[in-house]
């Protein structure tokens, strides 16, 4: 059952009314109202087994979160994984990479577009940025790739 804040909770079922137990339901008769059982003589396997079961909740709501870091992680690994294969077979067909690469002011370290300037165009030109070639040795090391710092570096009266 997922519960509101999108953590999965386990819930019992309510138990049959027997010799063992005693039914008491709280006033809350909402759809979340929750039946709780009294023991009574002969009733602490249930006791045991409502034990293990707030336990087992404790363990999965203290690890649920750290199950979705890992994956949410391993999902940005894998696609950096991804794109890293896409970039190396662009730069073996790449007819100009050794060229670019040569005059490619980009200071970013291990920018997988070093000398694909089509490829970097693309990249920044998505982010309303400019590539590095446009900008001054100086400018390039801020890594600040907008047009306003463009404009404003290039265009001041």
């Amino acid at each position: 059952m997922l519960d509101q804040g999108n953590a999965f909770l386990l819930h019992l079922p309510p138990l049959p009314p027997g010799p063992q137990t005693a039914r008491q339901t709280n006033a809350d008769s909402g759809p979340r109202a929750r039946t709780s059982v009294a023991p009574q003589a002969g009733g602490a396997s249930q006791i045991r087994l409502q034990a293990a079961f707030k336990a087992l909740n404790k363990l999965w709501q203290s690890t649920h979160a750290a199950i979705m870091t890992t994956t949410a992680h391993s999902a940005g690994v894998e696609h950096q994984i991804v794109e890293d294969a896409v970039m190396s077979d662009k730069k073996e067909r790449c007819p100009r990479l050794k060229i670019n690469s040569e005059s490619c002011p980009c200071t970013y370290p291990n920018c997988p577009r070093h000398g694909l300037c089509c490829e970097c165009i693309q990249y920044h030109r998505q982010r309303g940025e400019l590539p590095a070639c446009y900008f001054t040795p100086e400018e390039e090391r801020t890594y600040n790739r907008s047009i306003e710092f463009y404009v404003h570096r290039h265009f001041k009266k």
